[in-house]
C-alpha cells in the first residue's frame, strides 16, 4: 500500500439503486483520485474496489458531510468501522 494518500473511516453504508454503494464517514488525507481503484479493509481482509468517487455536501449551518460512492462492493461488505484507502496501483 502507498505511504501517501487518503483514508476513509466508514460510519454507515447504503445501496443506491442503479448507482452502487454509498458510504458516509470521516476522511483523512487528500482525496485526489476520483474514479480510480481503492481498497477496502474489514478486519484483516482487504478487497480491491473498482472505482471510488467523493461527494461533499454542505448542510445549513456550514456543516460538511462526506460520502464515497463505491463500485465493486455491496452494502453488506462495508460494515461500520471498516476503512477505505487509496490510491492503489
Amino acid at each position: 500500500m502507498p505511504t501517501e494518500g487518503w483514508s476513509f473511516s466508514v460510519e454507515e453504508a447504503f445501496n443506491i439503486t442503479g448507482r452502487g454503494t454509498g458510504v458516509t464517514g470521516t476522511m483523512s488525507g487528500a482525496f485526489t483520485s476520483a474514479g480510480q481503484p481503492a481498497e477496502l479493509q474489514v478486519g484483516g481482509l482487504v478487497k480491491r474496489l473498482d472505482k471510488v468517487y467523493l461527494e461533499v455536501t454542505r448542510q445549513p449551518g456550514g456543516e460538511e458531510r462526506m460520502a464515497l460512492m463505491l463500485y465493486g462492493a455491496s452494502k453488506e461488505e462495508v460494515p461500520p468501522g471498516s476503512t477505505i484507502r487509496g490510491p492503489v496501483a
